[in-house]
């Protein structure tokens, strides 16, 4: 009799175990999505919000062009200069976000 208690009692032992190693493995998954699904609807990075994105590069772009020494002698060649650097500022932002995904 003693001993098929201990054995019933082991078995479950071993079960309680078991069970508490699943729900400890599925709570720390539950964790992780709801972390990202926080990060996303909160969206950190503004990758979807397109006036988060205008700002972004315009200030990028901004900042660039104000190391730019424009003149009345090179105007023309700064204003192809800079309509060339916003080109490859978008293209550049453009491949960025497609290498995300």
């Amino acid at each position: 009799m003693k001993n098929i208690r201990t054995y019933f009692l082991s078995m479950v032992l071993m079960t309680l175990v078991i069970l508490s190693f699943k729900i400890f493995s599925v709570e720390t998954a539950k964790r992780e999505l709801k972390t990202e699904l926080i990060e996303l609807s909160d969206i950190k990075y503004g990758i979807f919000n397109v006036d988060q994105c205008r700002a972004i590069l315009s200030e990028i772009l901004s900042k660039k062009i104000d190391e730019f020494e424009i003149s009345e002698k090179n105007r023309k060649e700064m204003r192809f200069k800079i309509k060339q650097l916003i080109t490859e500022g978008i293209s550049d932002f453009k491949s960025g976000i497609k290498d995300r995904h």
